[in-house]
């Protein structure tokens, strides 16, 4: 746990949640999201915001998902907190936009190509033309 992180908890659980979501907007951009998803859950549940406590709990079950990081950074939106959204949504972007693994041949069907000879125009082609087509 970052310094930040460990500050933010020290002013939740002293009774300060006002400064305790100011520590988390001035150290957002350093911490993961999912790092301080438990912490804006309490926060989220002692302000009556269903959504980003629902949204925070389930991104500390799956912190790698895409979708779950949407759901979180749009729910900071909506309740005001762009600082802590951004880095979520960020991230969230990244891990939708990735590449996808190579497919492998054999199940692309490049093995079952076949070419097709290109045959010689006989308009252009000179009869006795030594090329091998």
């Amino acid at each position: 746990m970052t310094t930040q992180l460990s500050k933010a908890w020290q002013l939740f659980e002293s009774g300060d949640p006002q400064g305790s979501m100011r520590a988390l907007r001035f150290a957002a951009d350093e911490l993961a999201s999912a790092e301080i998803a438990p912490l804006v859950a309490g926060l989220a549940e002692g302000a009556g915001f269903t959504d980003l406590s629902e949204a925070s709990t389930a991104l500390v079950a799956r912190p790698g998902s895409a979708y779950r990081l949407h759901r979180f950074g749009y729910a900071c939106v909506e309740r005001g907190i762009p600082a802590l959204a951004v880095p979520a949504l960020r991230e969230a972007l990244r891990l939708a936009v990735a590449p996808p693994a190579p497919a492998a041949p054999e199940r692309t069907g490049l093995f079952r190509r076949k070419t097709r000879r290109q045959q010689p125009d006989p308009e252009i082609t000179p009869a006795g033309c030594c090329w091998n087509w």
